[in-house]
């Protein structure tokens, strides 16, 4: 055991939570499968690293086209 230990399973249920959108939990486990069909399709193509960095390019992507993630409902203005 570590401090350090399963700090990049966090980092990516972070980011499986932040695909789906904060509060859905069927989002969640939308952006959990996404994830790891994302990973092993392109670690099979090209490699792991290149693979995680392109996750993080995705994630980008979507945080700017939908900012509630693909799940999550868009945040309302207060009057």
């Amino acid at each position: 055991m570590t401090p350090t230990a399963g700090g990049d399973l966090i980092l990516k249920a972070y980011i499986a939570v932040t695909i789906g959108g904060w509060g859905s939990v069927p989002g969640a486990v939308a952006g959990a499968l996404l994830i790891a069909l994302f990973e092993v399709g392109v670690s099979s193509l090209l490699s792991y690293p290149v693979a995680l960095g392109l996750l993080y390019a995705t994630l980008l992507v979507i945080l700017v086209a939908r900012p509630q993630g693909l799940f999550g409902e868009a945040a309302r203005r207060r009057a």
